[in-house]
């Protein structure tokens, strides 16, 4: 049997109960709540409901005259997983109700039961699987996020890993292209004499029969971006007054749609980036734009890095010029290896830096990532050139003035040598500086809720892992699964990744070093004691220790921000911290949060 009805609904509930009077009352309570309400009375007439229907919710007998409660749902797993159940029954018990909770059930109701228990039950299941379907898209859309920077990331490792312009090409757009979905992907070049755009790599699209075509500026999309200086869009090309059908003409090509970004480096144009043909039926969209502006700016870092690269190559190749012809090329290419990161910390990293700040906050590692991977690169030129003039002092033995000039540019590339190195290690700093200032000095707006403890140390152990699983250090955690706090999850994990990164720094030098956390109930507040038996604080610094860019630490081991924003994430759930420590025994944290009256059963 299946009846329906509709009347402004909020959702659809398959309802199975062999009882017909149970069925109705049911039936009547539900759709006068404005559900659509299908009914069955057995397991098998369930199932043949749901051929046709989709229900949200299922309210189900325990006992049925063909199965029971708990075998159906375990059946209907398999095709309708997204289901959630409210479990009803005469004869309720505790060991039923704990299988029912194991597939999908909200809760269970022991006849007989009111309409407003029948109607709390299944509004609860209701906001249950709407929860749970948000949850997945965004998670869709994070994964989707985490594709992209994926993207970036072998762009930065393309860089980094070879400094050939065109296998670095290469390899680039057939990344874009196979993460855009494109049938072609086009690398244009400017040429300054001629104010000209003309192809230097191609992938798909009309092929090699595009190598003898040039552009104008101000010619079709791609002329259009290079003389606007603009990220372009066009999801319908012919009917696009800026698209240039004479290029389909040439090749016996179809353009439908595409996109086109600038590479600018420096406020100099280097040449566009294309893609064109989006496959299937969905155009371009505003996240492929940002995308492949963002790729655009790293590409352009790379073209102007291989060309530097490919001159350094050369330059390398001059031993037998004469000395001076040597020194004008050799302090010319120094010169432009301390432009190349001038620029790279002045104009790259802090136009990327406002960038991401605006709209995807955590790429915004991906510009030092650059800095760091190409103050890699510039040692290595370095080490290279060193070697180089090892060898032209052994040349010029005879040559005093020779060897003097050259003993004085290989002084130069120990400097240099230095700097390098110096500024890696700063750029993996900047990381966790700029990350840490975000926090502490811009509120978080995020909604709090009820949040057990727990789960927020759960957390920050999984992100700790490595750490805390290092040899010779031994973790061990207590905390009552009940405890529950309203608080936002991702401030209070902080929270406890900053205590357990400090108590392992602490511990590190020490034989058997020891880090516990323990949790539990002290009248209207939760109690969280987190020790560890590392070095331990003295006692004239501890007065300072919440203080921001306050550090214990060596230099370049730790920001001093850590605990200030602990401090701060304390503070603002209306807690307290205090901490306890002796030098060579440990120290001891004491948080204290106001803990939700009421429990969380378990």
């Amino acid at each position: 049997m299946s009846l329906a009805l509709m009347s402004h609904a909020t959702g659809r509930v398959l309802v199975i109960d062999d009882d017909a009077t149970s069925l109705r009352m049911i039936f009547d309570a539900l759709t006068s709540a404005g559900y659509e309400v299908f009914t069955a009375q057995s397991g098998r007439s369930a199932l043949e409901v749901l051929k046709t229907a989709s229900p949200d919710v299922a309210v189900v007998d325990l006992i049925l005259p063909d199965t029971d409660g708990i075998s159906l749902m375990k059946s209907l797993l398999e095709h309708h997983s997204r289901m959630k159940y409210v479990v009803i029954s005469a004869y309720a018990n505790m060991d039923a109700a704990i299988q029912a909770l194991r597939y999908h059930a909200t809760d269970f109701l022991k006849k007989p039961f009111s309409r407003e228990e029948l109607l709390h039950s299944v509004e609860q299941a209701m906001h249950m699987q709407r929860m749970e379907e948000e949850r997945e898209l965004l998670i869709s859309h994070l994964e989707n996020r985490l594709q992209r920077l994926d993207v970036i990331h072998d762009v930065i490792t393309s860089i980094t890993a070879t400094m050939e312009r065109k296998e670095l090409l290469r390899n680039i757009m057939q990344r874009v292209r196979e993460f855009l979905q494109v049938d072609g992907c086009s690398l244009f070049f400017y040429d300054e004499e001629s104010d000209e755009l003309y192809f230097e790599e191609i992938l798909g699209g009309g092929g090699d029969k595009l190598k003898e075509i040039r552009l104008k500026m101000g010619q079709g999309v791609v002329g259009y971006a290079a003389q606007k200086r603009c990220a372009v869009v066009v999801n319908d090309a012919y009917n696009d007054e800026r698209f240039c059908s004479d290029v389909d003409k040439k090749v016996g090509y179809h353009t439908r749609n595409m996109m086109a970004a600038p590479l600018i480096f420096g406020g100099r144009l280097l040449g566009v980036i294309e893609v064109v043909n989006k496959i299937g039926d969905r155009g371009f969209d505003q996240e492929d734009i940002r995308f492949l502006e963002i790729l655009a700016k790293h590409i352009t870092v790379a073209i102007h890095n291989a060309q530097v690269a490919e001159e350094l190559e050369r330059a390398r190749r001059f031993e037998e010029l004469k000395k001076e012809e040597l020194k004008k090329v050799l302090e010319e290419k120094v010169r432009e290896i301390e432009e190349i990161h001038r620029n790279m910390m002045q104009t790259e990293k802090l136009a990327s830096l406002g960038e991401f700040t605006a709209g995807i906050a955590h790429e915004i590692n991906n510009p030092i990532s650059f800095v760091s991977g190409n103050a890699e690169v510039l040692l290595d030129y370095i080490r290279d050139l060193k070697t180089a003039f090892a060898k032209i002092l052994e040349v010029c033995v005879d040559h005093p003035d020779a060897q003097k000039t050259t003993r004085r540019v290989y002084s130069l590339l120990n400097d240099l040598d230095e700097i390098a190195v110096e500024m890696r290690e700063g750029a993996r700093r900047v990381v966790d500086i700029v990350n840490n200032l975000k926090r502490f000095a811009h509120e978080n707006t995020e909604d709090r809720r009820p949040i057990t403890i727990r789960e927020a140390l759960s957390l920050a152990e999984r992100i700790l892992h490595t750490k805390l699983s290092s040899p010779g250090i031994y973790y061990t955690s207590r905390v009552d699964p009940s405890l529950r706090v309203k608080g936002n999850e991702s401030q209070l994990t902080q929270m406890f990744v900053n205590l357990l990164s400090n108590a392992v720094d602490a511990v590190r030098e020490k034989e058997n070093g020891k880090i516990s956390v323990e949790a539990y109930r002290d009248g209207s507040y939760v109690v969280i004691y987190v020790r560890d038996t590392g070095c331990g604080i003295s006692r004239e610094k501890l007065n300072r220790i919440f203080d921001p860019f306050f550090t214990t630490k060596p230099p370049g081991k730790g920001t001093g921000l850590g605990l200030s924003i602990t401090y701060r994430i304390v503070k603002d759930h209306g807690g307290d911290i205090t901490v306890e420590s002796e030098v060579g025994r440990g120290t001891t944290f004491c948080v204290r949060l106001p803990a939700l009256e009421e429990t969380l059963e378990v």
